[in-house]
């Protein structure tokens, strides 16, 4: 395994208001802004939504950003989405990912609508790892976003690659417990967004990629870290889980993008309609 954190958080991208093009020097800019505050590690064009807008070239275009960037801290770590409802788009941009050094993990998710069987979503996960030339890989399953949901014998015939580092479940967070008996690897269970933080990390989630992070970055790293930390009273985690539900009850991809606008005169645009509208 490379990836050294297990907190990052999930970046939106920034789109041109007039036309919705892609923005990439206001998206790499909120990543600096994050990095400036300490947060170490990243997910781009992955758990938002907006990705599923963006052609497999405007993403090669955001990696080849990422790479000729030379202001990146030296410990900096960079996860990219990767899901498309094309195998072959799939593969074109693993094998760009697997080119790039700055980029530590791929995080696999699933397209939506097509509905796979688990050996064609199985199937689909290998020919990815193989594109992506021994880079580290994180499964993504979300089956109310995707209509899919990749079942516990799925994950653990996949698991079997050293690739295969750990799992972002945003569908029955039982998996997680029964996955803890089943795999004899050191692996990262991610809590995807901020709902039910302190119940997934009760139950074995050891990761979280982080949305509203987005907006305070060293509180929510705080408070995941603090998860683990029996010195934090237990009154101040449930005080402050309560701040982050009021929160994620508010708060959309368009707000998001315009509290940070306001708050980093970072211009981070719209959302490719339908999204945002």
């Amino acid at each position: 395994m490379t990836l050294k954190n297990n907190f990052h958080i999930s970046v939106p991208t920034a789109f041109d208001t007039q036309d919705e093009t892609l923005n990439i020097g206001a998206t790499l800019d909120h990543i600096h802004n994050l990095a400036d505050k300490g947060i170490k590690s990243v997910l781009v064009s992955g758990s938002n939504g907006e990705q599923h807008s963006m052609t497999t070239d405007e993403k090669i275009q955001l990696i080849d950003a990422i790479q000729a960037d030379e202001e990146w801290p030296a410990e900096f770590e960079f996860i990219f989405g990767l899901s498309n409802v094309r195998l072959s788009e799939a593969v074109k941009l693993a094998s760009a990912i697997a080119k790039a050094d700055k980029i530590k993990a791929a995080l696999i998710g699933f397209p939506p609508y097509i509905l796979p069987t688990q050996e064609e979503a199985v199937s689909y996960v290998k020919t990815i790892l193989t594109a992506l030339d021994g880079k580290d890989a994180i499964l993504y399953n979300n089956p109310k976003r995707t209509g899919f949901d990749l079942e516990l014998d799925s994950i653990v015939e996949l698991a079997k690659s050293e690739q295969v580092i750990g799992l972002k479940e945003s569908g029955n967070p039982q998996k997680v417990v029964d996955l803890h008996d089943k795999l004899k690897k050191d692996f990262l269970y991610f809590i995807g967004g901020e709902s039910n933080i302190l119940t997934k990390r009760a139950v074995g989630f050891n990761a979280m990629s982080s949305v509203l992070g987005n907006l305070d970055p060293e509180l929510f790293q705080f408070y995941f870290e603090s998860l683990s930390d029996e010195d934090v009273d237990n009154d101040d985690k449930r005080a402050i889980q309560q701040r982050i539900n009021k929160l994620a009850r508010a708060v959309r991809i368009p707000q998001m993008k315009r509290l940070i606008t306001e708050d980093e005169n970072v211009d981070m645009g719209v959302g490719r309609a339908p999204l945002g509208m």
